[in-house]
C-alpha cells in the first residue's frame, strides 16, 4: 500500500511485492489529501488519514481491503495522523494536535465509528511518530527535543471484562541527529524490528558533516619561477 500524486492529487494504491504490475488505485473518492499509515492484521481494513480541507487537518479512517465506505476511527476539528495499530488489533496508537502541538496517544481500536469513551496521553512536552514493538509491550515514539522515547505498555482486564491500559513514564534511548526542522505528516523518521533492538534512522542530507575550509599561506613560495 502506497499514497501516490500521480494524477494530480494524492490518493491511495496497492501492489503486490511479488508481481511487476504497476499498483492500482483503492480510493479516489475525494480531492482530498489520503495518506495510508498501517493495516489490520488480518488484512481487511488499511488504516490511513485523510485531509479535512483545513491547513494541514487530517482525520483517521479504516478502509476495507475489500471494498466499502471508510470507516471513521479519530474524528476531531484538530488534526490527528500517523495511526499505527498494536500487534493485537486492541489499542491505536497516533499523532493528535489537541493541545496545539503533536502530541503520542492511544486508544482502543474499534470499527463501530463512534468516539473513543477512553484514551491516554503517552507524551508529554511533543511527540510524533509512535511506533510499537512486536510484541505490543512497548511503545516508540520521537519527542520534540529529537530523543526517540520508549515507553512500557501493561494492558490489563478488570474482573467485569473491561480492557484497561497502563504504561510507564516514558525514557530516552537516544538522540536523532537534528532535522531541518519540516514536519513529515506523510512518514516515519525511523523503523523499528520486532524485538526492540535495532532501529533503521531516516537522517537528513543536510545533517551530513560540512568538509573543512583549508587555508594555504605563503602559496606563492610554491610556484615555479
Amino acid at each position: 500500500m502506497f499514497s501516490s500524486n500521480r494524477t494530480g492529487r494524492t490518493d491511495l494504491y496497492e501492489k503486490s511485492v511479488a508481481s511487476a504490475v504497476a499498483g492500482r488505485a483503492i480510493y479516489t473518492t475525494t480531492d482530498s489529501p489520503k495518506l495510508g499509515f498501517d493495516w489490520t492484521r488480518d488484512g481487511k481494513f488499511l488504516l490511513f488519514a485523510e485531509g479535512t480541507g483545513s491547513e494541514e487537518g487530517f482525520n483517521i479512517y479504516a478502509l476495507p481491503s475489500a471494498g466499502g465506505k471508510p470507516v471513521p476511527v479519530v474524528q476531531a476539528k484538530f488534526s490527528q495522523i500517523k495511526p499505527q495499530l498494536s500487534p493485537d488489533n486492541r489499542w491505536l496508537a497516533y499523532v493528535s494536535k489537541e493541545s496545539g502541538r503533536n502530541e503520542v496517544y492511544i486508544q482502543p481500536f474499534s470499527l463501530e465509528g463512534k468516539p473513543a469513551e477512553q484514551r491516554w496521553q503517552i507524551s508529554a512536552g511533543g511527540g510524533t511518530d509512535p511506533r510499537w514493538r512486536g510484541d505490543g509491550r512497548e511503545l516508540f515514539f520521537l519527542a520534540a527535543d529529537q530523543k526517540l522515547m520508549s515507553a512500557a505498555i501493561k494492558p490489563a482486564t478488570d474482573k467485569a471484562g473491561a480492557a484497561g491500559f497502563f504504561f510507564d513514564s516514558p525514557q530516552p534511548l537516544f538522540a536523532l541527529t537534528p532535522t531541518n526542522g519540516i514536519e513529515r505528516p506523510s512518514s516515519f523518521r525511523y523503523a523499528v524490528t520486532a524485538d526492540g533492538k535495532r532501529f533503521l534512522v531516516l537522517k537528513d542530507s543536510s545533517d551530513s558533516t560540512p568538509a573543512p575550509i583549508v587555508v594555504l599561506t605563503n602559496w606563492q613560495a610554491g610556484l615555479k619561477k
